[in-house]
């Protein structure tokens, strides 16, 4: 039967610390163990040639870094390791093993940049995933909670080897010491193959769309399996999600604490709340992100003003600063969206991108031959060849070279303004504590003096 063992990468205590995030990532794309060519990822872009496997590797790795910088979460856990075999009886191909692998990576792992493989060095086949610890819409933490392997992860394993007909692990019987995984157990929350936050969330915004009011929304969420509680006599709203065991305060499901409540979703079912803001913040990031990116071109320096920022935008005044805190909530959010929705279009056109960069390479050797040196007949071939095949897919090779260049670009823009929002979202945090600060002091002055 299959089973799966679970692993962390931690940061490392001295030297880089994502050095144990590389060595993973070589590891599981190490070639004598893949025979070179049982090797993909999910949520990456990947190099057109994946026999190269130190370029893979490297490519993948800083993928995966780009995407902690662009959160500001280069701390803690680096990545996780996870390892799933197969016994020798079973009747199992590397080409199926890559795809049970890809099939619990979607289902499992859907917002998670990750590097996976099939080893068919050894007398069991099996397959290694290594992926980032944060997700690519939001930039949370991934997060285990001790029995999520009995509960959601080997149930789902289960599930697909039924689906390709080959033996189940038996939870009831079977497990025992020689199944034995590590996992860091110490920090709870989101769990893997269920119900997260961002999908509760997605279902919150669904429901609401579709609600003619809060009564509707409330039947809505409870056809997709959610038990609302909203007693007046308790002051938060809660949601227990299909699968979960405990119910979450809807406002705890966003930085501010305070978009789903109640009132403001009644509001949002009516277009009265959101709506408008919404279209008003947009226009003000991009107006915000083009005046940054003319001032950076302009004096080609990058040295925040704190001063400047806070008393441009008012931040001094409690109200204005709460503004401005959702204000970033709602870019942040939307810079993600599109960096991925940029990236699942380029995921796309990966192996056609692939295919013009070698055309490109080879398009000197194709001018050589037809200028009439005949040793060149080889790549003259192989490059009419790639651009057949290209044009057969109905790609405009123009149109293909210009997407991938802005897509680059495009990528490369909305990480760096995400650096430039989270220093603004740091400083809007200390000034709310230090307002909060003021405001216990004041109250507790005002209290010494009636007495």
């Amino acid at each position: 039967m299959a089973y799966l063992r679970l692993g962390a990468i931690r940061a490392a205590t001295s030297g880089k610390k994502s050095s144990g995030l590389i060595r993973g990532i070589e590891y599981i794309y190490n070639p004598e163990k893949t025979e070179n060519k049982y090797l993909s990822g999910y949520n990456l872009t990947l190099p057109a040639d994946l026999t190269d496997t130190a370029k893979l590797s490297k490519s993948v790795y800083q993928q995966m870094m780009d995407i902690k910088d662009a959160f500001g979460k280069e701390w803690g856990v680096q990545g996780y390791h996870y390892k799933l075999a197969f016994p020798a009886s079973d009747q199992l191909t590397p080409e199926l093993c890559m795809q049970i692998t890809r099939e619990f990576i979607e289902r499992c792992l859907p917002e998670y940049q990750a590097a996976y493989s099939v080893h068919t060095n050894t007398k069991h086949i099996h397959s290694h995933i290594v992926f980032n610890s944060i997700d690519l819409i939001e930039g949370r933490k991934y997060r285990y909670e001790n029995g999520d392997w009995r509960r959601y992860l080997m149930p789902v394993i289960n599930e697909l080897c039924e689906k390709y007909q080959l033996s189940c692990f038996n939870l009831e019987i079977e497990e025992n010491q020689n199944y034995k995984y590590r996992f860091d157990h110490s920090k709870r929350g989101e769990k893997a193959g269920m119900y997260t936050n961002t999908m509760i969330l997605r279902d919150i915004d669904e429901c609401i769309s579709q609600a003619r009011s809060y009564e509707d929304f409330k039947k809505l969420m409870q056809e997709k399996g959610h038990v609302i509680n909203d007693d007046p006599r308790h002051k938060y709203i809660t949601i227990l999600a299909s699968g979960r065991k405990k119910a979450a305060r809807l406002v705890n499901l966003t930085p501010d604490k305070q978009t789903y409540t109640k009132e403001n979703i009644i509001k949002m079912i009516g277009g009265t709340f959101k709506q408008e803001n919404r279209q008003e913040y947009m226009k003000k990031l991009y107006a915000d992100m083009g005046e940054y990116y003319r001032y950076v071109a302009s004096s080609n320096i990058r040295i925040f003003d704190v001063k400047a920022f806070i008393g441009k935008n008012k931040l001094t005044d409690p109200k204005q600063l709460e503004q401005y805190r959702a204000y970033l909530q709602v870019a942040e959010k939307e810079l993600s969206c599109m960096r991925k929705r940029i990236h699942v279009s380029y995921e796309a056109r990966t192996e056609a991108l692939g295919q013009l960069e070698e055309l490109t390479e080879l398009y000197p050797a194709y001018k050589s031959y037809k200028s009439g040196k005949t040793e060149y007949k080889a790549e003259y071939d192989q490059a009419l060849s790639v651009y057949r095949n290209l044009k057969d897919q109905g790609y405009n090779l123009v149109s293909l070279y210009r997407f991938g260049k802005l897509a680059d670009r495009c990528l490369a823009t909305i990480d760096d303004y995400k650096k430039h929002l989270y220093i603004e979202n740091q400083i809007c945090n200390r000034l709310q504590m230090k307002q909060q600060r003021e405001t216990k002091k004041t109250k507790k002055t005002s209290q010494q003096k009636t007495r």
